[in-house]
């Protein structure tokens, strides 16, 4: 996890967008790193401990809950092949 704050960046060049002056990336880990999170505030100072220790253990359940979805479709994909394996040595036999 990393806490950044940035006072030089450029304004933002959309109307809607506001500059990111404080930046938090927490890492979203499963069995394997699976990508960052990248969160962001226009206000210097945004991120403070307890911020930062929920983000983190929101990701913590992100990474976990994405991890067991990919399982739970490897199991789904796994059971459509055995069937299809069963209903190919029905028609041999």
């Amino acid at each position: 996890m990393r806490v950044a704050y940035h006072p030089k960046l450029a304004p933002a060049t959309h109307p809607r967008l506001t500059p990111a002056l404080t930046v938090c990336t927490i890492p979203l880990i499963g069995q394997r790193p699976l990508g960052v999170i990248n969160v962001a505030s226009a206000r210097a100072g945004h991120f403070t401990l307890d911020l930062v220790n929920l983000l983190t253990a929101s990701v913590e359940g992100l990474g976990a809950l994405m991890e067991n979805a990919h399982i739970s479709d490897e199991r789904e994909q796994m059971a459509r092949q055995l069937v299809q394996s069963q209903n190919w040595r029905r028609r041999d036999d």
